[in-house]
């Protein structure tokens, strides 16, 4: 036996089961019906909600589905509702699964979900830094998925990024401006995001960034200068270096005469483990200082990419090592320090070394700024803050002002000519030359 539904009659006022916290009206669709609420004040002039946009509810295939119509407006509520549920009965003749009919085809959130996996997989695999990953996914959880969780790829254009970028100005912790290398990385993450859904089709083309971010950037008339070491303060450094060294292999032992004597209290612990990072700094240094690489294209570098090659002369001995590079993978060559620099860490560090291990499996950049500051070096002469990347710049000017012609670092330390033309070779200055134009050349007569 067969019993008839009963349709529902549209109705306005509160509702009974509401608890007199709802207004709601019913529309009919064929044999369903929509239900419109809208949160009021209750009897004790307390709010559920703020919001005073209607909500739209029905039942179909087995599950309830609710949105909000994002007005409160009732007629306009009514057409949105309608066409919602006109979309989700499209989407269930087209086979789309039960639990994403009442969801959007497109949305950003779910997109940039597929994009981190893939950064995921990349460092799991090596393929990319093992912080590669980690540092996208932070980039987004704490400042891009806040703001765009519920838009949609098709929805994101150029005002819709200035909105974000006036937002993320207010969402700054330490500096008390928003640093435009950190805007920068940022908006690289929402546009690989958009690539990934203009790969897919979803979208026809990516939005431009806000020409106001552009101006801001291109501000400067000159290139901005970049933080690196003269020869002498280079000295300073790995002298100030080996000191902390010896101090902290004094200090333990020490440590070990006062453990041993059982009628004296020993001090804290763990110079050991001081003494060893104290050394892989040093190592660190010297081999960026020698090569020019990237901090994080030396800390992909495994044992089994490097090749020690030897000679009678010390001066010509060198490594061969093998660079999973930012632009393309390259084999570079060190200079001379390089070599004596990593025989010395396999022979400090890691003797019993495996081909896969990584040369430097943690980043020693914090030991690194300590020993800046206590060198007095963090910050050069124009005020320019060094870290470890000022150890590439450091042997870029050095190659530079020795004669190396710049196709030659544009292949050792893959960076395009323009860029050593306006970032480095515009520091040059005569005097770095003395020798070569002091120099006395006999001209015949003719």
């Amino acid at each position: 036996m067969t019993t008839k539904r009963k349709i529902l009659v549209p109705k306005d006022g509160r509702s009974k089961s509401s608890k007199g916290q709802t207004v709601r009206h019913n529309i009919q669709m064929d044999d369903k019906i929509i239900t419109l609420f809208q949160y009021v004040k209750d009897k004790n002039g307390v709010e559920k909600t703020k919001s005073r946009n209607w909500y739209s509810r029905c039942y179909l295939d087995g599950k309830t589905r609710q949105r909000s119509t994002k007005t409160d407006d009732l007629k306009t509520a009514i057409d949105i509702s309608k066409k919602w549920y006109g979309k989700m009965l499209s989407k269930l003749d087209d086979g789309v699964p039960t639990e994403r009919l009442d969801r959007e085809d497109h949305l950003f959130d779910e997109l940039a979900m597929e994009w981190l996996d893939l950064c995921k997989r990349s460092s799991e695999t090596g393929h990319r830094h093992k912080n590669y990953y980690k540092d996208h996914n932070i980039s987004y959880k704490n400042y891009i998925q806040p703001f765009f969780k519920d838009d949609y790829v098709e929805q994101i254009d150029t005002p819709r990024l200035l909105q974000w970028q006036k937002w993320r100005e207010s969402r700054r912790i330490k500096s008390p401006d928003l640093l435009q290398t950190r805007l920068k990385k940022e908006y690289t993450v929402i546009f690989q995001i958009l690539q990934m859904g203009l790969d897919k089709g979803f979208i026809t083309g990516r939005p431009e960034k806000p020409m106001s971010l552009i101006r801001q950037m291109g501000s400067v008339k000159r290139p901005p200068s970049r933080g690196t070491f003269t020869s002498s303060e280079y000295k300073k450094l790995l002298q100030v270096s080996r000191q902390r060294i010896r101090n902290a292999k004094e200090t333990r032992k020490e440590q070990i005469k006062l453990k041993e004597d059982k009628n004296k209290k020993s001090f804290g612990g763990g110079w050991e483990q001081y003494i060893l990072v104290r050394m892989y700094l040093h190592y660190y240094i010297i081999l960026l200082g020698h090569t020019g690489v990237r901090p994080y294209e030396l800390q992909r570098v495994r044992h089994k990419d490097i090749v020690m090659v030897d000679d009678d002369d010390d001066e010509r001995k060198h490594l061969e090592i093998f660079i999973i590079g930012k632009r393309r993978d390259r084999t570079i060559i060190s200079k001379y320090g390089g070599f004596f620099s990593y025989r010395g860490l396999c022979k400090h560090i890691c003797p019993d070394h495996k081909p896969d291990d990584l040369i430097f499996p943690t980043n020693p950049y914090l030991n690194f700024r300590e020993l800046l500051i206590e060198s007095g070096l963090r910050y050069s002469i124009n005020g320019d803050r060094r870290d470890a990347k000022s150890l590439r710049h450091f042997y870029i000017m050095t190659e530079l002002q020795g004669g190396t012609p710049i196709e030659y670092l544009t292949e050792q330390c893959d960076v395009s000519y323009q860029v050593i033309r306006d970032h480095y070779a515009r520091h040059l200055q005569p005097k770095m030359f003395r020798e070569q134009l002091i120099k006395v050349h006999h001209i015949e007569n003719p």
